[in-house]
């Protein structure tokens, strides 16, 4: 049976210089709030903005051009990092921030009592030893810089650095060790700004951090130490509470030197993402389209060219969580997948019969998470249902819908399947093989029930 213990020590400031209060990355401010329902509230009602926490995930989402107003300032003994000004126009400033992250993992039994099997090609892991327990430290140390030129220009960078103490078998390849490097550097052109000067559409331009939704399918692969980062051209247009991103990228291949890390041209991530609220509906909407082109995929049925299409939706309902007040949230997701695998072999004069036909990708997955918050303690439950191709055969590929840009670690405990391991000849651990067995619909069910309590 396997035992996980994970220990997560974080050591934060409330001024940029950590990750902060968690915030759900895709929930919008709400506009109003009940006084007796949350945090003091100014003469109109709504929170006033120093009282929202503004930390995200994602640290190029937030927003401090309020401290421009000084009576906004003095609430957090950093507010000075995080509005620099830059010379006598309120929207010429810079925000500096950072994190680190300490962060302790123990296992026992980690590959249910079997040695791990790995592809003969493949010898990422030949020196990890089969073992019983494993504890180790994971450090993560990141730093950011936003400027702001006025309304229509802006450029952001983030460096990172990420090791592994105590591990035996050592940093594993990709996720754990990345000396020093460049995580994000992007510009952002406003190309048509709104009524008051807000952005409406938006073009980023480098390298830059994806998560979209609550990062089942696409995310900056948070547990593990080393996120995940995108070479990519980016569309964004905001109206009528909507956003949608329009987006082409390639993979930023992790290396554990310095400045070594570069782009991974074997394989094309593309897609639209749009979320927003429903018109007279009580939810949010988020819709997707996203495409995955790799020149080498790897699976228990071979190798081979892979191209992979997933659309999907999801509602919700929820704001940031523990600070605007009880009540429900909730989110359901729906994803399909299809596409090609693998190549196809037609006849030839010395094998006149002879027809490999490509393999179809065909599988979808269904997720749910519901929760309640009374006051500041928080119940929740999820669940999760995978579905795929159930026969082995010359046209059809075995296939599981792929965490697309996910990190296989936030699932590690859901595999069935020992031997299985994501490829890791990958600018990230992005697929899963598909399990040994040739029977079985279902790969796997969870049902999680979480609670937490804000302080």
């Amino acid at each position: 049976m396997l035992k996980a213990t994970i220990v997560l020590v974080l050591f934060m400031t409330q001024a940029g210089l950590a990750q902060g209060p968690s915030a759900t990355p895709e929930a919008p401010e709400p506009a109003a709030v009940a006084p007796e329902q949350g945090p003091p509230t100014d003469q109109g009602g709504a929170p006033p903005p120093w009282a929202i926490p503004r930390y995200r995930l994602l640290r190029e989402d937030e927003d401090w051009s309020f401290l421009a107003d000084p009576q906004m300032r003095g609430h957090d003994w950093a507010d000075p990092l995080k509005y620099i000004p830059l010379g006598p126009h309120p929207n010429w400033y810079l925000t500096l921030g950072g994190q680190m992250r300490e962060w302790f993992e123990h296992y026992h039994n980690e590959f249910w009592g079997v040695p791990p099997v790995q592809p003969a090609f493949n010898t990422a892991f030949a020196t990890e030893p089969t073992i019983e327990d494993n504890g180790y430290l994971k450090q993560r140390y990141m730093f950011n810089a936003d400027f702001h030129l006025g309304t229509r220009i802006r450029a952001f960078g983030q460096i990172h650095s990420g090791d592994v103490n105590w591990r035996a078998g050592g940093p594993r390849f990709i996720v754990d060790k990345d000396k020093l490097d460049v995580n994000q550097a992007f510009m952002d052109w406003n190309l048509l700004l709104g009524k008051r000067d807000e952005p409406k559409l938006t073009l980023r331009v480098g390298r830059q951090e994806m998560h979209f939704g609550t990062g089942r399918l696409v995310s900056v692969r948070e547990v593990p130490n080393v996120r995940a980062g995108f070479d990519e051209v980016r569309v964004i247009y905001n109206t009528r509470g909507w956003q949608i991103d329009t987006f082409a990228a390639k993979p930023v291949f992790t290396r554990p030197g310095f400045f070594d890390d570069y782009t991974d041209h074997t394989q094309t991530f593309w897609g639209t993402f749009a979320t927003g609220p429903v018109p007279s509906a009580p939810f949010n909407l988020d819709a997707y389209y996203f495409g995955l082109k790799r020149k080498l995929a790897v699976y228990n049925q071979g190798v081979g060219p892979e191209t992979r299409h997933t659309v999907g939706a999801r509602i919700w309902k929820g704001g940031i969580p523990f600070v605007l007040g009880k009540g429900w949230d909730y989110d359901a997701e729906y994803a399909f997948q299809f596409g090609q695998f693998g190549q196809e072999i037609g006849p030839t004069a010395t094998t006149p019969f002879l027809r490999i036909r490509k393999g179809e990708i065909r599988a979808w997955t269904v997720s749910t998470q519901t929760g309640y918050t009374f006051e500041r303690k928080k119940v929740a439950a999820t669940d999760c249902v995978e579905y795929g191709d159930h026969e082995r055969g010359q046209g059809s590929q075995q296939s599981r819908p792929a965490d697309i840009l996910h990190t296989v670690s936030k699932r590690a405990l859901l595999r069935r399947d020992p031997t299985e391991r994501p490829p890791q000849h990958s600018g990230f651990p992005a697929e899963r093989h598909d399990p040994v067995a040739a029977k079985g619909d279902i790969y796997c069910r969870q049902l999680f029930l979480l609670a937490a309590e804000y302080q």
